[in-house]
């Protein structure tokens, strides 16, 4: 998202903060998004989530405490 040796590309930071990097991170760049670019990009998870399902250990790994 600070774009540290690559362009911003605030579209991709939410993309990919919106799949892994929590739901704070991810609002902070959808902050610089038009309610259009969001909508496109909630799309765009939606239909990565669908195609890439975690098998249940997986999931089940994810969620354990730490």
């Amino acid at each position: 998202m600070e774009g540290l040796g690559v362009p911003r590309d605030y579209a991709q930071a939410y993309f990919w903060l919106s799949l892994w990097g929590g739901v704070n991170a991810a609002a902070r760049a959808k902050e610089h998004l038009s309610d259009d670019e969001a909508s496109e990009v909630d799309t765009l998870v939606k239909d990565w989530q669908e195609q890439h399902h975690l098998s249940p250990e997986v999931e089940a790994a994810w969620n354990i405490p730490n």
